[in-house]
């Protein structure tokens, strides 16, 4: 099954509503925020989707260690995690720049 994504949504010289799909042109915020022919590529959009993007992570990096604490692990049990998902998790919770390399 495909996920749809949403709609750029913004309103365009016609009356109607952008069909492009949300960030679409966009090199940093695919799936967010408007298209690039409506202003997605602008500064102000760009920094809208990064915090967007932070907040989601945060909320990923919350749920893990609410799971991880309800599983009560103990050290020996934590390290049999596979390495793929604490890496990932590391990765969501790691700062990253503005132009999204880790910091």
């Amino acid at each position: 099954m495909t996920a749809t994504r949403p709609p750029c949504g913004a309103r365009t010289r016609s009356g109607g509503r952008c069909a492009k799909q949300a960030g679409w042109g966009t090199p940093d915020h695919a799936r967010t925020g408007p298209c690039r022919l409506h202003g997605g590529s602008t500064r102000y959009h760009r920094t809208a989707a990064a915090r967007v993007a932070v907040r989601q992570a945060a909320q990923f990096a919350a749920v893990a260690r609410v799971l991880l604490d309800r599983l009560a692990l103990t050290p020996d049990q934590q390290a049999a995690v596979p390495g793929a998902l604490r890496a990932a998790v590391a990765e969501l919770v790691a700062p990253t720049t503005g132009n999204g390399s880790v910091a």
